[in-house]
């Protein structure tokens, strides 16, 4: 509809031109079209143009240069050097000849640039528009979503909605807090350097809004250098992400969860547990009530000494992290409904690739409960977060508001808050994750703030591919991981049984390894960044677990079958 022609719209026009004469000069006027002007090929603005097509500023253009760029204004799309090189010369020379005819450009300076050829050799590729500003996956991610579908007021197509972006003038407000989003990077970079043989990643979200308050990486510039990159470490792959990370024993947590759910209650669920166990010949409960049987040898082992076997309930099977107690509840409650509860909680697969399309492909895989699947940072922040909303998932938002020229306000995506979760559930596992937090193996992490806190440790390959950690409060959630960078070329060169994230030497720590600088791992960089965010806000607290009186708890103690 804006571009439609239609009488009121003329009036409109006419209207902004007079007010633009009485407050600008005609120079003026000219100099803020160029700038914003549509040049073919991608490039907007003459500073853009000048430097894609002949590698050179717009100050230092000659004239057969400046005559081309002044021809393909008219119809850049067809007419741009790069694809359509007779037609940009055209227009180059109706210029020239304007030029001689209406400005009195002498006929030998025209014939002289008429004569020029067009380098083709001199062509810039252009680079992402974010590049070198303070925070370039953050603008990244944003410049994603306002060409996505989401911004359909924008246009029908990615082309009209570019179009709009980098010519409207628009006023645009991110969710990003400024102070939040240094600290993260800041103790990121303390531990992690941009040239290391691992990432580190670091997202914190608002759970009852989706804001995304912080998404911070440990190559933190964008660019094909050395310790750069091209991928947003947070988002998944179709929003510039890379191929997203294991989260270890986070993902107990949906298996609490649907346990919750289907009255196996935290205090009184137990499971008698040996240090290592092989399930195969197990039956697991399928996604309704028929069963599967494990054909192949699957055999687990509790990590932590003194706590890898014996009789565990759920919260002192998730305070000590034990492996055998997890895939114990999950053959009874099902894997199924365990996923169920992950893509309720919001969790996202990073790259969809064969086997591992989505969630549902881990309905079968008893190790989904353990981390198998490969998940992005940012849903995890979401995901744990809808717990501490009470089970109320907000998707995540980088939008605040955006204002067109005139000030009038551009609908922007929503959250799209839903209860996905019973608010019971929730409460029943942010009891087992509060308790972790404080007593069990995140205590190091622990804030006394008069916050209430809940959080799970999580490594994947007994460290070998990443040590995650991901907490929350009633109020925000951050999760974090330290994975080792398969396309690096420090890591292949590492022998396969030394590739250790807690081990390898991180640059940012004279040599040392995240092991010695802590024994907590991700958890280490989680608690300053939650000291920051947490700064100033209320003592908020968990509503209390009560267990339904409706419902009879699971079983007494048992053994593994």
């Amino acid at each position: 509809d804006a571009q439609a022609p239609s009488m009121n719209r003329k009036i409109l026009e006419m209207r902004y031109e007079i007010a633009l004469e009485n407050t600008l000069t005609k120079d003026e006027i000219l100099e803020r079209y160029l700038n914003i002007a549509y040049y073919g090929d991608g490039a907007y603005g003459v500073q853009a143009a000048a430097r894609h097509y002949f590698n050179t500023d717009a100050s230092q253009l000659t004239v057969a240069q400046a005559a081309m760029l002044a021809g393909l204004v008219q119809n850049p799309s067809q007419t741009d050097p790069v694809n359509n090189l007779d037609g940009a010369l055209a227009r180059r020379q109706a210029v020239l000849d304007a030029q001689v005819r209406y400005q009195g450009m002498p006929q030998s300076v025209a014939d002289e640039a008429a004569a020029e050829g067009f380098d083709a050799s001199q062509v810039q590729t252009l680079g992402n528009g974010c590049q070198g500003t303070r925070y370039p996956f953050i603008c990244d991610y944003a410049s994603r979503v306002l060409l996505s579908d989401e911004m359909s007021v924008f246009g029908d197509t990615v082309e009209a909605r570019r179009d709009v972006l980098n010519r409207a003038g628009l006023q645009i407000t991110l969710s990003i807090d400024p102070s939040l989003q240094d600290t993260a990077q800041n103790v990121i970079n303390s531990v992690v350097g941009p040239e290391d043989a691992a990432i580190a990643v670091a997202d914190t979200v608002e759970n009852a809004t989706g804001r995304i308050l912080a998404m911070a990486q440990s190559r933190p510039v964008m660019g094909d250098g050395a310790g750069e990159t091209a991928w947003n470490y947070s988002v998944s792959y179709d929003m510039g992400g890379a191929d997203g990370y294991l989260f270890g024993s986070t993902f107990k947590t949906w298996t609490a969860a649907a346990a919750i759910q289907q009255g196996h209650f935290p205090d009184s669920t137990y499971y008698t547990v040996q240090r290592t166990q092989n399930w195969k010949g197990q039956w697991f409960r399928g996604c309704g009530d028929e069963k599967f049987q494990l054909t192949e040898d699957y055999s687990t082992t509790n990590a932590v000494a003194n706590q890898n076997q014996g009789s565990f309930n759920m919260v002192t099977g998730m305070m000590w992290s034990v492996n055998n107690y997890w895939v114990s509840l999950e053959r009874d409650v099902g894997v199924c409904q365990a996923v169920d509860m992950a893509r309720r909680a919001g969790v996202e697969i990073s790259q969809p690739v064969e086997g591992e399309a989505s969630l549902d492909d881990f309905d079968y895989v008893p190790s989904f409960t353990l981390g198998a699947a490969k998940v992005t940072p940012l849903s995890m922040a979401v995901g744990y977060g809808t717990f501490g909303n009470r089970g109320v998932r907000c998707n995540p938002i980088i939008l605040d508001s955006v204002y067109d020229r005139n000030g009038a306000e551009v609908p922007v995506p929503s959250a799209d808050c839903q209860q996905t979760i019973d608010p019971t559930v929730a409460d029943g596992v942010n009891y087992v994750l509060n308790r972790t937090h404080v007593s069990g193996l995140s205590s190091s992490t622990y804030i006394n703030n008069g916050i209430d806190q809940a959080s799970k440790t999580g490594t994947s390959d007994n460290s070998a591919s990443s040590s995650a950690f991901v907490g929350y409060t009633p109020d925000i959630s951050t999760s974090v991981v330290v994975a080792g960078d398969n396309t690096s070329a420090a890591w292949q060169n590492t022998p396969e049984q030394s590739r250790n994230v807690m081990t390898i030497p991180l640059s940012a720590l004279n040599g040392r390894s995240l092991g010695s600088y802590a024994s907590i791992g991700a958890g280490a960089l989680w608690r300053p960044i939650m000291q920051e965010a947490m700064d100033g806000m209320p003592q908020s607290k968990f509503t209390k677990w009560v267990a339904p009186a409706s419902t009879s708890t699971a079983s007494s103690p048992s053994t593994s079958r």
